[in-house]
């Protein structure tokens, strides 16, 4: 998928952001609940704060293009005080997990609606994130933050996204688009609130022999140009 595909999606999947707002707004106990009654097998990992879902989390490239961010690891049991705990049903499907910060656990759960997996945790008893990620097989299409307040998406907020495309079944290029400063902010700036203040950027990837992704390029999106 390019970055151009995407943002043509870009209202469709607010739209379903919306949706899945509202089917789950107030539903954290229901949610833990079903989650508990079909998990079949836990895992832990201890790090990996920095990416939402932590060591499972979706997007293949955050941790090779920031050096200061990593998935973290896996460990054996809850006894090495873990940063995450993973639930998965009897498929092997991730079902959810619980972070736990400053003394207090966070819910996340994964729910698929309409070809798109989505991704959102509960603080003080409303949604507080939630991350769309969207595959073809195996591979990873987007993952994006949708911003949202009060269970309501914030057309305004600034969204945050990855898109990632394919050559010979390897991962060539990752693109990061997101607004550049929230459009509320565009009011006192005294600039039209329905300006498109887009930052875009590409990267490039190869995979060594031992199936590791190297970074070969970096470059800004040129919107007066149109391309890279």
């Amino acid at each position: 998928m390019t970055g151009n595909e995407f943002l043509m999606q870009l209202e469709t999947l607010y739209a379903d952001a919306q949706e899945v707002l509202t089917a789950f707004a107030a539903k954290q106990s229901e949610l833990v609940a079903d989650r508990t009654s079909r998990t079949a097998g836990v895992q832990y990992s201890r790090g990996g704060k920095i990416l939402h879902r932590g060591y499972f989390c979706p997007n293949p490239v955050m941790d090779v293009v920031n050096g200061n961010v990593n998935r973290g690891r896996l460990v054996r049991n809850s006894i090495k005080e873990p940063d995450f705990t993973y639930y998965f049903d009897d498929a092997g499907n991730l079902l959810g997990y619980d972070r736990y910060e400053y003394g207090e656990t966070v819910n996340g759960f994964i729910r698929n609606y309409k070809n798109v997996e989505w991704e959102f945790y509960y603080m003080y008893g409303e949604i507080n994130e939630l991350y769309a990620t969207k595959y073809c097989g195996k591979h990873v299409l987007y993952d994006a933050f949708v911003p949202s307040s009060s269970g309501i998406v914030s057309r305004d907020g600034i969204y945050k996204a990855w898109v990632f495309d394919y050559n010979d079944n390897k991962l060539h290029t990752a693109e990061y688009i997101t607004d550049t400063i929230d459009r509320n902010a565009y009011v006192k700036l005294e600039i039209l609130k329905s300006a498109a203040f887009i930052d875009r950027v590409l990267y490039e990837f190869e995979t060594n022999a031992k199936g590791k992704l190297i970074k070969t390029g970096r470059y800004q999106y040129d919107d007066t140009m149109g391309n890279y």
